[in-house]
């Protein structure tokens, strides 16, 4: 088994960082856009429930896409399907506090969600073929830690959204994604 030593090792800890970094801000564009539905439904005159159909029509498409995805990771670089994940889910990310229309946020937000897909899909096989077994545990907790720790983040959404805008918020969360990828 690896020591301790080893396992803090900078470089052995880049790749599930910089992952985990990615899942991250990912989790933080799904809170923002949960805790933005108010002012969201307001800025395109809808209500509630189309809003939350948006949000909800996001997450299937993670559901739908994942065999799929699980394929293309099986035959291609794992790597560059991450790159390219974190990519496409940035700019939907900031797409979204652009677009004018609520069918354009509807294909963004489903773009969104593919590119979320890596997550849930890629990153576990990436991090699998990266790490040796003794040090799985450690690697996915890491990795997986993004997801409850950005249960807080809509705290930080609403903060930056009452001083800059909703539109904005989500334009600045596509920054973390591109410093990470």
């Amino acid at each position: 088994m690896p020591s301790v030593r080893a396992w803090l090792d900078h470089q052995r800890l880049l790749p599930v960082g910089v992952l985990a970094g990615l899942n991250l801000v990912d989790e933080f564009d799904r809170i923002a856009f949960a805790t933005f539905t108010p002012e969201i439904r307001d800025a395109f005159g809808t209500s509630d429930a189309v809003i939350n159909s948006v949000a909800t029509l996001s997450a299937l498409v993670i559901l739908f896409t994942a065999a799929p995805t699980g394929r293309l990771a099986d035959r291609y670089s794992r790597v560059r399907l991450s790159l390219g994940a974190a990519f496409l889910w940035g700019i939907c990310s900031a797409l979204t506090g652009l677009v004018p229309t609520l069918g354009l946020l509807v294909v963004v937000r489903i773009l969104s969600g593919i590119g979320r897909n890596a997550n849930e899909i890629i990153h576990p096989s990436l991090l699998s073929d990266l790490y040796p077994e003794a040090i799985h545990p450690r690697v996915f907790f890491l990795h997986r830690l993004a997801n409850p720790v950005a249960q807080a983040s809509g705290i930080l959404a609403g903060l930056l959204g009452a001083s800059i805008g909703w539109r904005w918020t989500f334009a600045i969360l596509a920054i973390p994604t591109v410093v990470l990828a």
